[in-house]
C-alpha cells in the first residue's frame, strides 16, 4: 500500500518559506545568496521534489542561476556523511539550510549553526525538541511538519483489508535512523490498540534490506516500510525484492517513488483528504494535492 500526500504542493511552500523567512531577518545578503538544501536520501528519490522546491522560490521571484545559488547535498542513506556535508553548506556561506526528514533535520540542529534553518519533518517538532512551540518557534528553525503519525493506526487497518485476518503483519525500520524509536513506538501503540502483533524487521545498508526480505518471505504476509531516507534511496531493491519473494502488492509506504515503480495499492491519502475537505474546503483539499489520489486494484492477500 502507497500514498501521495501533494508533497510538491509541500515542497514547493518549503521554498518559499526558505527564502522570504531568513532573507527578511538578515538585513545584509550576498547578491545571489546561497540555499543550501540538505537531505539523508539521495537525488534520484527526490528529484520530482527538488523541481517543487526550485518552483517555489521561483514563485517568490529568485530564480536559480539568476538572483540565487542552490547548493544540495545528498547523503544517500549513509548518516555519518551528515556532519561533512553540514560543514560543506557552512563553507558555502549557505543564507538558509532546508533540511527534508528527521535525520538530516537532527543533524543540522545538533551542529549549533547559527544559519537559519526550514526544515520539512513528518512528527511533531516540538515532541522532537525541534522548536518551542508551533506559534513561536524561537530560534533560527522553523519548517512544516506533516503529522503523519496519527495515520499509523490508519495504515494498520489498510493492511488488514488486504491480508488475511491471521497473516502477520512486519514492519520494516532503520535503526540507525535518529527518529526511527519515533515511529517504531507509534507502530507498536496502534498496534496495542488493535490487538495486532507487529514482527519488526531492521535494516540499515543494502545487504540488510536483502536479508530482512529473506525472512519477510519466510514469515509471510503483509510489510510496512517505514519512511526512512535509506528505504527511499534503495526503493527500486525493495519494490523488486517485494514482486520476487511473494510479498507482491502488500507494501505499505507513503512515498512517490514506490508508486512510480508498480502497481501498489494507494488508499490511505482518502483518509486526509476527508480530514483537509472537512477542516479547509474542498478547493483546499484539491489544491494542495490531497484531492488526487491514485488507487491501483491489488489482489488480497492468499497468504
Amino acid at each position: 500500500m502507497l500514498v501521495a500526500l501533494g508533497r510538491r504542493e509541500l515542497i514547493a511552500a518549503v521554498g518559499s518559506a526558505a527564502i522570504v523567512w531568513p532573507f527578511t531577518a538578515r538585513a545584509q545578503h550576498p547578491a545571489n545568496p546561497v540555499v543550501g538544501i540538505l537531505s539523508s536520501g539521495s537525488y534520484s528519490a527526490f528529484a520530482d521534489l527538488v523541481g517543487a522546491f526550485r518552483t517555489g522560490l521561483t514563485e517568490t521571484g529568485y530564480i536559480e542561476g539568476k538572483n540565487v545559488v542552490i547548493e544540495s547535498r545528498w547523503a544517500e542513506g549513509h548518516f555519518e556523511r551528515l556532519p561533512n556535508l553540514i560543514a560543506e553548506l557552512a563553507e558555502r556561506h549557505a543564507a538558509v539550510i532546508v533540511t527534508t526528514g528527521g535525520s538530516s533535520t537532527f543533524a543540522v540542529k545538533a551542529a549549533h549553526l547559527t544559519i537559519p534553518h526550514v526544515f520539512l519533518v513528518q512528527d511533531d517538532p516540538v515532541k522532537l525538541d525541534l522548536v518551542a512551540s508551533f506559534n513561536k518557534p524561537g530560534g533560527n528553525a522553523t519548517g512544516i511538519s506533516l503529522l503523519t503519525s496519527a495515520l499509523v493506526a490508519k495504515r494498520q487497518e489498510f493492511v488488514r483489508q488486504l491480508a488475511p485476518a491471521d497473516a502477520p503483519i512486519s514492519y520494516l525500520m532503520n535503526p540507525s535512523a535518529p527518529e526511527a524509536e519515533f515511529h517504531l513506538r507509534d507502530m507498536q501503540a496502534a498496534a496495542r490498540e488493535s490487538g495486532q502483533q507487529i514482527n519488526v524487521l531492521k535494516a540499515s545498508s543494502e545487504r540488510e534490506i536483502d536479508s530482512a526480505f529473506k525472512t519477510l518471505a519466510e514469515r509471510g504476509g503483509p510489510l510496512i516500510v517505514s519512511t526512512d531516507p535509506l528505504f527511499v534511496s534503495r526503493y527500486n531493491q525493495i519494490v523488486v525484492l517485494a514482486a520476487t519473494r511473494g510479498t507482491r502488492c502488500n507494501l505499505l509506504q507513503q512515498l512517490q517513488p514506490f508508486s512510480a515503480q508498480c502497481g501498489i495499492v494507494n488508499r490511505e491519502a482518502r483518509d486526509v483528504a476527508a480530514r483537509m475537505r472537512k477542516v479547509r474546503g474542498e478547493a483546499a483539499a484539491n489544491r494542495i494535492g490531497y484531492g488526487h489520489v491514485h488507487d491501483w486494484n491489488c489482489p488480497r492477500l492468499s497468504g
